[in-house]
């Protein structure tokens, strides 16, 4: 309970009146009040397991090939969810409606386990994590006024949950739906292909070629440097809004009903549509099985149905060196990040809005939203001395 500040109960008295205040002890006054977290007391402390296996070989030229096998599994992890929750189907019950207006429940806080609190985030370190990958490298070394280095990974990271505490982008586990169905999959962070190459250029001197003041001046002493990246997209789910309609009956959220393949072609991704928006739907309210109890998983959409975006981005730097004295060197530098102007976009609109009649309204549903930003330009000057 080490998160929470001191409580203030604030007493309730529900469908009674000041006569029964003090007299009426089977819950007709309540404290409800939401906590801030509580933490498991026995658990572990976090641990990660790295191993590798690399084979290095110089192939000439001053280049050496890298290929290895990297991975890490994590154990112990923190992971949070709701200790008072309700079950699947509670508010649907019977015995469970409000007398004074049929056809709603009562308040959450009268139908919890623990009676006067409400939501109680339980953070407990039972969590696990994996991260396997083929790692490619190949490395020339500075020599002749040149240097390159290009890097390939093919990998593949899965958690049930990115952060200990719950964010929008990384929502805490279920609490009774089946956690490894709703929530284990790829990780916010997976990034399944990866490209990086950068290079070093003393460019060489034109006046070896043509020994004249002016060319020695203008054309010698360049150097051009940079970095390439071409980068996967990340993982992405589908966020949704049933539009006030209660669909579980209990607290874990629903999720979308896929009635088709939600993911295009590389070439019918576009900027206002980058993913099957109409294979996105409104699942069904949750009804009571065989067995008499309710289903705790509604929808069938999984922890990630697409991924976003990836990054294509040239950052490139121009250097020229200008002698003034024997030691004293003025240096000019151009540094262009995103060379090409190339649109790197980093996050889609996946939020989709129902209607309680199942009608989708967020406008803007499957449009590309985001980016790295432009083009940038910095010049600059530099004298060493």
């Amino acid at each position: 309970m080490t998160t929470n500040a001191p409580i203030q109960e604030n007493p309730t008295h529900p469908f009674g009146t000041v006569s029964q205040l003090f007299t009426s002890p089977d819950n007709s006054v309540i404290f409800p009040s939401d906590l801030n977290g509580s933490v498991q007391r026995t658990g572990r402390w976090p641990v990660f397991y790295k191993y590798s296996l690399g084979v290095q070989r110089s192939v000439g030229f001053e280049t050496v090939l890298d290929v290895a096998y990297v991975g890490n599994l994590g154990s112990h992890l923190g992971q949070t969810y709701d200790l008072n929750a309700l079950p699947p189907g509670e508010r649907f019950l019977a015995a469970n409606q409000d007398p004074t207006s049929p056809g709603t429940p009562l308040s959450d806080n009268f139908l919890r386990r623990y009676i006067g609190l409400g939501s109680i985030p339980y953070t407990e370190f039972s969590g696990t994590s994996n991260y396997n990958s083929l790692q490619v490298s190949i490395t020339r070394r500075f020599t002749r006024g040149f240097s390159l280095g290009a890097n390939y990974v093919w990998s593949k990271a899965l958690d049930y949950t990115d952060s200990t505490i719950p964010t929008s982008s990384s929502p805490g586990l279920p609490t009774f739906a089946p956690r490894h169905a709703y929530s284990y999959g790829l990780a916010g962070y997976d990034r399944d292909h990866s490209v990086v190459v950068n290079w070093l250029w003393s460019v060489p001197k034109a006046s070896r070629v043509w020994n004249n003041t002016v060319i020695h001046q203008v054309f010698d002493n360049w150097q051009l440097s940079g970095i390439a990246s071409f980068v996967r997209g990340a993982p992405q789910g589908i966020n949704l809004d049933t539009g006030g309609v209660d669909l579980t009956g209990g607290t874990d959220a629903p999720r979308a009903l896929l009635t088709g393949n939600p993911v295009l072609s590389y070439g019918d991704r576009k900027v206002l549509h980058y993913f099957n928006t109409s294979a996105v739907s409104l699942p069904l309210v949750n009804t009571v099985g065989t067995n008499g109890q309710y289903s705790n998983f509604v929808g069938n959409a999984g922890k990630v149905i697409f991924r976003g975006p990836g990054t294509n981005n040239w950052n490139v730097a121009l250097f020229k060196d200008i002698p003034i004295k024997e030691r004293v060197t003025l240096q000019l530098r151009g540094e262009f990040y995103n060379l090409f102007n190339h649109p790197s976009f980093n996050s889609v609109d996946n939020n989709a809005v129902f209607t309680t009649a199942g009608q989708q309204t967020n406008g803007t549903f499957g449009v590309v939203n985001g980016n790295a930003g432009p083009r940038q330009v910095q010049l600059s000057g530099r004298i060493t001395f």
